[in-house]
């Protein structure tokens, strides 16, 4: 009895096919991984175009400028009052203030607006409280 033959089937094997079959395994390993690159630069494409179309928009864009000033601003106001640095932060906040207040009279139907200027308000009045 050829045990090899049993174990391995009827069919007759050759290296050849060993190799045919290897061959096989790491082309379709090679497309699953070419398959991944793709969709990470897709990602990394999508996010360096939201990251360049920010820039362009802080760059052109006077009131996106200005909104994202007053978000970092309302950081720092929450750092100072951690902090215990009570006059600095009214400063900050006042700085908010004038930015919130220009949006606010800008565009007085836009409630968005309108609750930042009355939230920088409550801010500066629980400050000085």
């Amino acid at each position: 009895m050829d045990w090899p033959r049993s174990l391995l089937g009827s069919r007759e094997w050759h290296p050849d096919d060993i190799f045919r079959r290897a061959e096989r395994q790491r082309r379709r390993s090679a497309n699953i991984r070419n398959a991944i690159i793709v969709v990470l630069l897709v990602l990394t494409i999508a996010a360096g175009g939201s990251a360049l179309y920010a820039w362009q928009q802080l760059k052109t864009n006077k009131a996106f400028l200005e909104a994202t000033l007053k978000n970092a601003t309302e950081i720092v106001n929450d750092v100072l009052c951690d902090q215990g640095n009570l006059p600095a932060a009214v400063e900050s906040y006042q700085a908010s203030l004038a930015i919130a207040n220009r949006f606010a009279k800008a565009d007085p139907g836009n409630a968005g607006w309108q609750r930042d200027l009355n939230v920088t308000q409550n801010n500066i009045g629980d400050v000085l409280v």
